[in-house]
């Protein structure tokens, strides 16, 4: 017997009007529904199913303006790239973008290494602040330095109380005019004092410039601050700038020689060029022997601090030079001797004490008689060095004394939790104590701190052979 429609169950009587609803429904009212689930996915964090009904929102209602950038947008929190790039095109050709949806078309070019397509997107969002901000830093990338400072410049002009950003510009302006940087980096310390201890070491490596005028002189000063805080790019800028204004300038070169090679690049040509121009500086010297020191070449490294060391006979920094240069030759009895001759010439530095600990340990040779009083010496002139400690535990350690060496290494850690050697000296001794679970975690902390330096490998070796 057939059944009267209106004997169906009662959900079929609802679900059929929604259906026959669905499939006439008149194409805008289903684009603005398109749109509102958009938005709710979005506000759910479903970014790359709200860039779908985006997107069949902006096809069912193509004269809303906005619906293809809203696609890209979301699509880009979602991660589809080509997908967002597409939107975002079809945008500019619809309606044009807005500076963030620019800004953020910028950042997916420059994701993909399209550094040039990234910058002309950033500059299609100026003034806006934050194309200002990518810029500065693309243009520092690739040594564009002038450019860079004037969208520092610019972006400051709203938002002074940046610290990072004066910073940022103290740097550039080290490398081009570093009589301009100061105001820049004492500002960026006073508003954020994390910048403090490196704007210091910049203000001391200037404050030697003050009243000359002479801007070759300044530039190389400025160099070796910027050298000495790992900026590699700017330093070799202020120092080839400095060469540039002062062909005859040796130490300028020689300076140069150093960043390039600390940069991985070859500075023989430098190095060699600073000797011609100037054999007898013992700058000069010094810098050759380092040159050649991390080249390998321990005779000719020991041949300049030679020169160097009989020029300033009282200078311990290269008697612990030529101990570096002979312990790399291999002859430790040479090499400990010029370590300690550094300590008696100066016995208040702490730096010579611990140089001379470190070779100790590092060979595992008069640890006993020598390494223990340099590390108590080193207590003395710097308790609260992390430093000191670190090394201190480590001698304890290889001494036989885990109680004092765990001691030490704790107050290290204490001192510098953000360290990584005191982590990984911590997981050795606790290797060594047989507390395991200890040990993985003071090695997982060691590898998180230093993922890509010399610490951080030995942590991971060490965690793949005990805990694989």
């Amino acid at each position: 017997m057939r059944r009267a429609f209106f004997a169906l169950p009662g959900w079929q009587i609802l679900v059929l009007p929604t259906i026959l609803l669905l499939i006439f429904l008149p194409r805008p009212l289903a684009g603005w529904l398109d749109l509102e689930q958009a938005r709710r996915l979005e506000a759910a964090g479903r970014p790359g199913e709200a860039a779908a009904a985006y997107a069949d929102a902006a096809e069912r209602l193509p004269w809303q303006s906005g619906l293809w950038e809203q696609t890209a947008l979301a699509a880009v929190a979602a991660g589809e790239t080509a997908q967002a790039q597409a939107c975002f095109a079809r945008a500019e050709r619809r309606d044009g973008l807005s500076s963030a949806a620019w800004i953020a078309r910028g950042d997916l070019y420059w994701q993909t290494g399209e550094s040039a397509a990234a910058e002309e997107a950033w500059r299609q969002a100026l003034p806006a602040a934050e194309a200002r901000l990518r810029l500065a830093r693309a243009y520092r990338q690739r040594g564009a330095y002038p450019q860079a400072i004037q969208e520092w410049q610019a972006y400051l002009q709203t938002r002074p109380d940046d610290a990072a950003a004066h910073y940022e510009l103290g740097l550039l302006l080290c490398a081009i005019h570093p009589q301009e940087a100061l105001p820049e980096l004492i500002l960026a310390a006073r508003l954020d004092s994390a910048y403090a201890p490196a704007v210091h070491d910049l203000q001391t490596a200037l404050g030697a410039a003050l009243g000359e005028d002479e801007p070759a002189y300044w530039l190389v000063l400025s160099g070796r601050g910027l050298l000495a805080l790992g900026e590699l790019d700017l330093a070799r800028a202020a120092l080839e700038r400095a060469a540039v204004l002062r062909p005859d300038y040796a130490e300028a070169w020689a300076w140069l020689g150093e960043a390039r090679q600390q940069a991985g690049l070859d500075g023989s040509y430098q190095i060699m060029n600073a000797l011609r121009l100037n054999p007898n500086s013992v700058l000069v010297q010094v810098l050759a022997g380092m040159y050649w020191l991390r080249r390998g070449d321990a005779d000719r490294a020991l041949f300049y601090y030679s020169r160097a060391a009989a020029a300033e006979p009282d200078n311990p920094a290269w008697q612990a030079a030529l101990g570096e240069a002979w312990e790399a030759k291999g002859d430790l009895i040479q090499a400990l001797a010029y370590y300690q001759q550094a300590t008696e010439l100066a016995p208040a530095e702490a730096i010579y004490w611990r140089a001379l600990a470190a070779f100790c340990l590092r060979n595992a040779t008069a640890l006993e008689t020598v390494a223990l009083p340099a590390v108590r010496q080193l207590l003395a002139l710097a308790p609260d060095d992390w430093q000191t400690h670190d090394l201190a535990g480590q001698v304890m350690a290889e001494l036989g004394y885990p109680n004092e060496a765990e001691l030490h290494l704790r107050r290290a850690l204490e001192l510098a939790p953000e360290q990584a050697d005191p982590y990984l000296h911590l997981a050795i001794l606790s290797l060594y104590l047989g507390d395991t679970p200890a040990a993985q975690a003071y090695l997982q902390q060691a590898a998180a701190l230093d993922p890509n330096g010399p610490v951080g490998w030995r942590a991971q070796r060490l965690l793949e052979q005990y805990f694989p």
